[in-house]
């Protein structure tokens, strides 16, 4: 049976399901059995935060002058702006087809701060019922993706033999390192191939070897689109 929200929204059975296990992450009780519910550390609702600087530019969205900052600041996008969906959606319980996080081309990167330091051990990305979508939509989602974690101090030192790279990589061109992330780099965890078509929630093991609370995703090609839109994305872990 549709709870109330879905039958709001008029949605299809599975997408509703999909929204329950999602409204279930944020409303679950704080004494659940952490292997029957796993937290989701980079949900905006449990305190994660897409980091702007290290976030490729939103396509439709340009350079805002200073009042409409202020505007954006207080209340979210400007008007002009209201059909530009912000890549906040990455972290929020939003699986509405179309609903997602668009960037020119089919190379990006999006960072996210988790709302705590983690031993990283699971990504999961989530994506509406491919029913859903129209074939350009489906040739806009993610196929090649590289997973780094944010590393500093003794960390760095344990990484050998693995992919590092410093933050300016990821850094937007008119953006400055922020202070907290001077001596830290970027080390690969996973290299992964991702198809919507495979399910609804697909889950990678990432190697726990060292705890951070910064990620990027960097995305490296699509299915053939002009554009790429990203859908939710979690991450879990051993919080301490």
């Amino acid at each position: 049976m549709q709870n109330a929200f879905c039958s709001f929204l008029n949605c299809p059975p599975v997408t509703c399901h999909v929204l329950d296990r999602s409204w279930w992450n944020i409303l679950r009780p704080s004494g659940s059995n952490p292997e029957m519910v796993r937290r989701d550390f980079a949900l905006g609702a449990n305190g994660g935060k897409v980091e702007s600087k290290l976030t490729s530019p939103t396509k439709g969205y340009s350079q805002m002058r200073r009042w409409e900052r202020i505007l954006y600041e207080r209340t979210g996008y400007p008007k002009k702006y209201a059909d530009v969906v912000p890549p906040t959606v990455v972290i929020s319980n939003n699986l509405l087809a179309g609903k997602c996080w668009a960037f020119n081309g089919s190379k990006g990167h999006i960072g996210l701060s988790l709302s705590r330091e983690i031993k990283a051990t699971h990504l999961a990305f989530h994506h509406p019922p491919v029913e859903e979508l129209s074939n350009e939509q489906m040739r806009q989602s993610p196929a090649s993706i590289t997973v780094w974690l944010f590393v500093e101090g003794d960390q760095i030192r344990h990484l050998s033999g693995r992919n590092t790279v410093g933050v300016e990589h990821f850094l937007n061109p008119s953006g400055e390192i922020p202070l907290w992330l001077h001596g830290g780099v970027f080390v690969e965890m996973l290299a992964l191939q991702y198809h919507p078509a495979m399910g609804l929630e697909q889950t990678f093991a990432l190697p726990a070897i060292v705890t951070s609370s910064l990620l990027v995703l960097e995305i490296l090609a699509n299915r053939g689109g002009e554009e790429t839109c990203m859908y939710k994305v979690a991450v879990h872990g051993q919080s301490f």
